[in-house]
């Protein structure tokens, strides 16, 4: 079924419009300039902005609800004809999650085989080869061994946030706390299978004798959209001791993934063979937000922080310090801290948290910057 509760259409032109941005009008020449396969969350951002850019868009859903179009990608077929409902498109952007290269090889294979005559499998002329691109949305839990690497399905649902509990220690694969686009991530089955989509676009291949162009887009922890990080502080953080273990946590907003996008259509040459890492550029500590925001999830906001973790958070600073917190003086129990260094500051430093992701070099290279630099 469809995850909007609306049409991305009406959300930018009004339910009783009947203009040609719509998505099922543009894809009527059967071409359009960005087919979304699967939409969602990322979908009710995107298709508003391409819209408003002139882009002809298409979208998908199961059920075909709300002007999309009914589409269930099944990674178990080989079917080719489950895909010539979908028009031709400049760039398809994959919302949904791979977690095997087979799932890779047959859908951007039924796409392309699916298109009557203009992608041959067997074309060796330059006029007649695929100029389809193809954009997968990923997770940066592939360089931390995040929640949504290891799931075997990622849940679209704005009442769970799962990319929150990035900010768990995780095994390092560094000595540094940094890590870039080009670090060496985990091998799990999601960041295997967007490996492989890359390797497409590096020469011949399995599927095509000459390069598909390919990227992959790794986004940090969502927000917007009803999606609201303060909701999940009592989950996160139950007792004092899951508190102790929070460290750094990532975030970007809808819409600047969306942005991102549209940067990466309108400037190919740069996001071509390329994974790329997105997030608003800052390393926010779990400790500090948790302190600011307290447990009561949207009933806190402009409210002092409420719920047992500002007071643990207190003592877990003051164990820092050396100083033994106030339960640890009343149970008599020698000090075992968790934490290197002295806390004399909230935010924690960077090496205090151990982990931090650099995601400057998407905004470097498309020369933009975030358009929503917060959290909240």
């Amino acid at each position: 079924m469809s995850c909007l509760p609306f049409s991305l259409t009406d959300l930018l032109l009004g339910p009783s419009s009947s203009s040609s941005s719509s998505s099922s009008s543009s894809s009527a020449n059967g071409a359009v300039d960005l087919l979304l396969l699967g939409s969602g969350w990322t979908g009710s951002f995107l298709v508003p902005q391409a819209l408003e850019a002139s882009l002809r868009v298409a979208y998908t859903t199961r059920a075909g609800a709300s002007g999309s179009i009914a589409f269930d990608f099944d990674a178990a077929s080989d079917d080719v004809e489950a895909f010539r409902v979908l028009p031709n498109a400049n760039t398809v952007l994959v919302v949904f999650p791979f977690y095997e290269e087979i799932a890779v090889k047959r859908l951007v294979r039924g796409y392309l085989d699916s298109r009557d005559g203009d992608a041959d499998a067997d074309a060796d002329e330059p006029e007649k080869m695929t100029t389809t691109k193809f954009i997968a949305l990923g997770s940066t839990g592939i360089w931390d061994y995040g929640p949504t690497a290891q799931a075997q399905f990622a849940p679209l649902s704005p009442s769970s946030h799962p990319s929150l509990a990035r900010c768990l220690e995780k095994p390092k694969l560094s000595s540094s706390p940094w890590q870039d686009r080009h670090s060496p991530h985990v091998g799990v089955p999601r960041a295997k299978a967007e490996d492989y989509l890359l390797s497409l676009s590096h020469g011949p291949n399995d599927i095509r004798p000459h390069p598909i162009p390919t990227s992959v887009l790794n986004l940090s922890g969502l927000w917007g959209h009803g999606r609201s990080p303060r909701r999940f502080i009592g989950r996160l953080a139950p007792s004092k001791e899951s508190l102790r273990s929070l460290t750094s946590v990532h975030f970007v907003h809808g819409r600047d993934v969306a942005r991102a996008v549209l940067a990466m259509y309108g400037q190919w040459a740069k996001a071509n063979g390329e994974r790329w890492l997105l997030t608003n550029e800052r390393v926010y500590d779990m400790w500090d937000l948790i302190s600011q925001w307290g447990n009561a999830g949207e009933e806190g906001r402009d409210h002092p922080p409420r719920g047992p973790q500002v007071q643990w958070i207190q003592e877990l600073i003051r164990e820092s310090r050396g100083a033994p917190s106030l339960d640890e003086q009343s149970k008599k129990k020698p000090r075992r801290p968790d934490v290197d260094g002295t806390i004399r500051s909230l935010p924690r430093s960077v090496e205090q948290l151990g982990h931090a992701l650099d995601g400057t070099d998407f905004w470097s290279t498309f020369g933009l910057a975030p358009d929503v630099p917060w959290v909240d």
